[in-house]
């Protein structure tokens, strides 16, 4: 997993760092799913790890105003390797 160090010294984790991103926006991964007309459950599963979705992975770029290659560094995909 992911940990990102905070100015104040705390760690949090990417997946709630995204989640905190998407609140300041007034989205949630609720919200995301609904957009998708996905289950929160696959949103989170694909926000923590777990499974990949190039649409669920676009769409939290979008809403965040970033890249997929931002938000998922570790993810690379085969038409991004070509780039």
């Amino acid at each position: 997993m992911l940990v990102i160090k905070l100015e104040n010294g705390a760690k949090i984790s990417k997946k709630e760092e995204i989640k905190a991103r998407l609140r300041t926006k007034g989205l949630s991964l609720s919200v995301i799913a609904r957009r998708l007309n996905l289950q929160p459950s696959t949103v989170s599963g694909v926000l923590g790890g777990h499974a990949r979705s190039v649409r669920v992975e676009k769409e939290l770029a979008e809403a965040l105003d970033t890249t997929v290659a931002e938000l998922f560094p570790n993810r690379i995909y085969k038409s991004e390797e070509k780039q």
